[in-house]
């Protein structure tokens, strides 16, 4: 995860939060594992029903606090739409939450659910910067285009005077280096996404 290296004493030790906002939690379920981290005081469906952040907080380490994600998010968005009116107000949600706490770090990371919905927006127009995850796989990088050139295009239209957002990078995975193809969707987030820096690898 990429929460990890930035809180390590082998690296530029920063402060980091680690929020999962994604519906499978498996980030939630890898960092109870490194850190022995049995019990959350909250889920992050429950801050967000609560309107407190703060209640899920939990001390991995000096440098990483992680809020853990739950199942239940998946629901969101049907609670959002049952519980708050208007468009505005649904989408800039979880912005203001994170707004009260984000200054004690300096990084917040939100590892989020592979969709386009109001769960997603309001991540969205709550951070700074976006790194797209992509498999080297053809549906994969289409993905990564609608989410760069269309999706974030409609958010920008919608809200531009609100946001701030910029994709930071692709980070490629589960990349083979031996298979042609996948070397040919390298080269095609090359020639799309304009600048090699931009283009990453886990490998």
């Amino acid at each position: 995860m990429l929460c990890l290296p930035l809180q390590s004493q082998n690296y530029l030790i920063k402060k980091v939060l680690h929020i999962d906002m994604d519906l499978q939690a498996n980030s939630t379920f890898m960092l109870s594992l490194t850190f022995d981290q049995t019990t959350w005081p909250a889920s992050i469906t429950k801050c967000l029903d609560d309107k407190d952040l703060e209640e899920g907080i939990v001390h991995l380490t000096d440098n990483l606090d992680a809020i853990a994600g739950d199942k239940d998010f998946r629901n969101w968005g049907t609670w959002l739409a049952d519980n708050v009116k208007g468009t505005h107000n649904r989408t800039f949600y979880f912005k203001p939450l994170l707004d009260k706490i984000k200054d004690r770090y300096d990084y917040v990371f939100i590892d989020t659910p592979p969709a386009t919905d109001i769960k997603v927006d309001n991540i969205m127009v709550a951070t700074d910067y976006v790194v797209v995850v992509q498999e080297t796989k053809r549906f994969a990088f289409e993905g990564s285009k609608d989410l760069t050139s269309s999706y974030l295009q409609t958010l920008y239209n919608d809200f531009n005077d609100e946001i701030n957002i910029q994709v930071a990078g692709i980070l490629l995975v589960l990349l083979d280096k031996n298979h042609s193809v996948e070397q040919r969707i390298v080269k095609k987030n090359d020639r799309i996404f304009w600048q090699r820096e931009y283009i990453w690898s886990n490998n």
